[in-house]
């Protein structure tokens, strides 16, 4: 029991050098945190003030294959992308081009989009490209066509 309240006291400590609350004993259903000693707890999600739609994309790689992701901006993510700041899978595999986006309200609404689509096979994939998207679409106020 001595070893517990050590532990809670010391996780106290760290919280409060690197300028979080102090935490309560019944904080997370009786645990003191999450990953004691975690530096990115307490999480914090980003709060917007207003509206902001969130998209799944589909971006076509330089070796042909397709990357599906979620974003809120998706010409910035097209720029992290060919920056080699985005995703692990399309580093090695630039220029990346998005050629396909949808809008939904939530964040979580595009990501089980995205897990719906990640889990189709390839000719799948391109189907739904070829038989919806050959037009072009507007996105952040600026025309993004649609590339097959």
């Amino acid at each position: 029991m001595e070893r517990a309240k050590e532990k809670a006291q010391s996780s106290h400590r760290q919280c409060a050098k690197r300028g979080f609350p102090a935490l309560e004993r019944n904080h997370f259903k009786g645990r003191v945190s999450p990953r004691e000693g975690h530096r990115r707890w307490p999480f914090r999600e980003k709060v917007y003030t207003f509206p902001v739609p969130h998209f799944f994309y589909l971006a076509r790689c330089s070796d042909g294959s397709l990357y599906a992701g979620t974003c809120v901006h998706v010409k910035e993510r097209e720029a992290k992308h060919n920056a080699g700041t985005g995703a692990k899978y399309t580093r090695s595999r630039r220029p990346v081009v998005i050629i396909h986006f949808e809008e939904f309200r939530t964040l979580s609404e595009a990501r089980q989009r995205e897990a719906e689509v990640k889990k189709w096979p390839k000719a799948k994939k391109e189907f739904l490209l070829e038989s919806k998207h050959r037009h072009s679409h507007k996105c952040d106020g600026a025309l993004a066509v649609a590339q097959v």
